[in-house]
């Protein structure tokens, strides 16, 4: 279904640096906080809506899927395409917070089973993203068919998916570390005075997007962080 291999993705990327999880949640918590600016995208409904907010945070919900994917981080940069590509198609695919941790974790199954020879069946996964299994099931159908079950990728659209974190990032003014802007000017996105200019640090962001889920020593079997 997908073209992309790890191998593919080539130069410096966002998906190699050891702090690309703090990346991935600052930019995606960017990203929701622009969508929530416009306020007729509530009024939107999907599989992936919820009628109140889930009691985890975000930056919480990256970590877990992060620690209990057992993936290459290459997937969660591919999650973010498929996010943009469904994003970019339907209004309501455009990620709030009423939608971003079932979209976010649906896109990541999706991705994961393109990227990954062996991976977690879907039982797996409904447990670390706290749904049930049915529930997990005909959101990856939905945004199959939304898709038009046409997965294909191409190594650019990857690029572009972690250049676009990075940017969010950057509109948030959140100080990127030597080896992101790095990343950036590669990209082409960052000139070389911007390269070498420092940012004001937003400390609320800083500490959101450092957040990690704490130790809990053992896979916990039923989570569930979604009220209906």
């Amino acid at each position: 279904m997908c073209i992309v291999g790890m191998e593919d993705v080539e130069g410096v990327s966002l998906h190699e640096l050891e702090d690309f999880e703090s990346v991935l949640t600052a930019g995606v918590l960017a990203w929701v906080r622009k969508s929530e600016r416009r306020p007729r995208l509530r009024v939107f409904s999907s599989e992936c809506h919820g009628k109140r907010l889930p009691p985890i945070k975000l930056e919480d919900y990256v970590a877990r899927i992060m620690k209990y994917s057992n993936c290459s981080p290459v997937c969660f940069s591919v999650a973010i395409a498929v996010m943009r590509r469904l994003a970019s198609k339907f209004d309501e695919m455009i990620p709030i917070n009423l939608n971003v941790h079932r979209l976010l974790l649906a896109c990541v199954v999706l991705a994961i089973k393109m990227m990954e020879d062996r991976h977690f069946d879907n039982l797996h996964f409904s447990k670390v993203g706290g749904l049930g299994l049915v529930e997990l099931n005909n959101l990856e159908m939905d945004l199959l068919k939304r898709l038009n079950f046409d997965l294909r990728m191409d190594p650019e659209e990857v690029r572009e998916a972690e250049a676009f974190l990075l940017t969010e990032v950057m509109s948030c003014n959140v100080n990127l570390g030597t080896r992101e802007r790095a990343v950036l000017r590669s990209y082409g996105l960052l000139g070389e005075d911007e390269y070498h200019r420092k940012r004001p640090v937003s400390p609320s962001l800083e500490r959101e997007a450092s957040s990690k889920v704490g130790a809990d020593g053992a896979f916990p079997d039923s989570v569930r962080v979604f009220v209906h």
